[in-house]
C-alpha cells in the first residue's frame, strides 16, 4: 500500500469542493517511511487502539522518529485519535489537524501538554476526560477546539497572553478573552463588548 497525494489539496469537481487529500490516506503504509517534505502522518489506523503508546504510526511514535529534530505531525482527517496515557508535544513539533481529525483521552488523568505550536481551524479536535495543556507557543486558541463556542475556557491549562474570541457574539457580548493568568484555566477578563 502506498499513500498518493496530489500537487492539490482541494480540486472542483461540478459543483462540489472535493478533500483529495482526504481521500488520499486510505492506503497508507506506515510499515515503511512515514514522511512527506519534512511531514510526519499519524495512522488513521483504527488497529492502533491508543496514540500514546509506542505503535508504529501512534502520535508517540512519531514524537519519538522527529526527536530533537524540527518536524510536523498531521492528522488525516475525519478520524479520532484515543489516548489513555500522557503525552507530551515538544516545542520543535507542529501539530496540523485536518477538519475531524479529533484527538480523544479515554482517562481522566492522561495529560496531553503541547509545547509546539497547532495548526487548525474552527472546528473541534479534542474530546475526553483527560486535561489539555497549551504551551506558551500557541498564541490564539479557539474555543471550538473543545467544543466551546461563547465562553472563555473552564478547564486546560494555558498561558499568558494567549487569546480565544466568542465565535457568537451578540451586542453586549465580549469578541473575545485573553489569559492575563497563567494556571488551569487561567484569568481570562473579557475584552471589548459589541
Amino acid at each position: 500500500m502506498v499513500m498518493r497525494l496530489t500537487d492539490k489539496e482541494l480540486r472542483y469537481n461540478g459543483d462540489t469542493l472535493v478533500d483529495e487529500k482526504a481521500a488520499s490516506f486510505d492506503s497508507y503504509d506506515f510499515e515503511s517511511e512515514q514522511t512527506l517534505a519534512g511531514k510526519y502522518f499519524v495512522s488513521p489506523s483504527s488497529s492502533i487502539t491508543d496514540h500514546g503508546l509506542d505503535v508504529d504510526g501512534s502520535i508517540k511514535s512519531l514524537i519519538d522518529k522527529i526527536g530533537a529534530n524540527s518536524g510536523v505531525i498531521e492528522f488525516p482527517p475525519n478520524t479520532i485519535y484515543n489516548f489513555s496515557v500522557d503525552i507530551t508535544v515538544p516545542s520543535n513539533i507542529t501539530l496540523k489537524f485536518n477538519i475531524g481529525a479529533i484527538i480523544h483521552s479515554s482517562n481522566s488523568s492522561a495529560d496531553l501538554v503541547i509545547n509546539g505550536t497547532l495548526e487548525a481551524g474552527l472546528y473541534q479536535i479534542f474530546s475526553g476526560d483527560g486535561p489539555v495543556t497549551l504551551g506558551s507557543s500557541i498564541r490564539f486558541y479557539e474555543p471550538i477546539w473543545f467544543n466551546n463556542t461563547t465562553q472563555p475556557p473552564i478547564a486546560n491549562t494555558f498561558p499568558i497572553g494567549i487569546v480565544t474570541f466568542n465565535l457568537l457574539p451578540t451586542i453586549g457580548q465580549p469578541v473575545g478573552w485573553i489569559c492575563t493568568v497563567a494556571g488551569t484555566p487561567g484569568t481570562w477578563p473579557p475584552m471589548a463588548n459589541l
